[in-house]
């Protein structure tokens, strides 16, 4: 599953950025733009894979955070600060859904997450009452 496209990637940069980036000449080298679409793709994979199962189905992934991950591929030894910032903006965000802070929507656009469809299917527990307290324990 691609997370960004080439049409993608020209829309947030532009197709001139992206001729610079990848071509040879006046042309866009479709190769080079792909090998960093795949790049960030396994990239952004490696942090999915804590909290979803591959390939995602039936869940978006945002479009801009896999172009900025893309973008900063092909630089390379060129990163400027903006990139290096959008960069880091999208690493911070792989982390959080790692961790269970951020999640991703699903397809359909109902405002349900995927952990609202996952909490369905865990166990729940319940306790009776409180034994220890402030109070209770006063006296210790």
């Amino acid at each position: 599953m691609s997370y960004a496209t080439q049409q993608a990637m020209e829309e947030t940069f532009g197709a001139q950025v992206l001729v610079q980036l990848t071509g040879r000449g006046s042309a866009l080298d479709s190769a080079v733009l792909e090998r960093a679409l795949a790049d960030a793709e396994r990239l952004i994979d490696s942090y999915l894979a804590e909290r979803y199962s591959l390939p995602l189905t039936g869940r978006r992934f945002p479009t801009r955070t896999a172009c900025d991950v893309a973008m900063y591929y092909l630089l390379g030894t060129k990163v400027n600060e903006s990139a290096q910032t959008r960069y880091d903006q999208a690493l911070a965000f792989l982390r959080d859904i790692a961790r269970g802070l951020a999640t991703l929507p699903l397809d359909g656009g109902s405002g349900e997450t995927a952990d609202d469809k996952l909490d369905e299917d865990l166990a729940q527990a319940v306790a009776g009452e409180r034994v220890f307290s402030a109070d209770t324990l006063r006296d210790y």
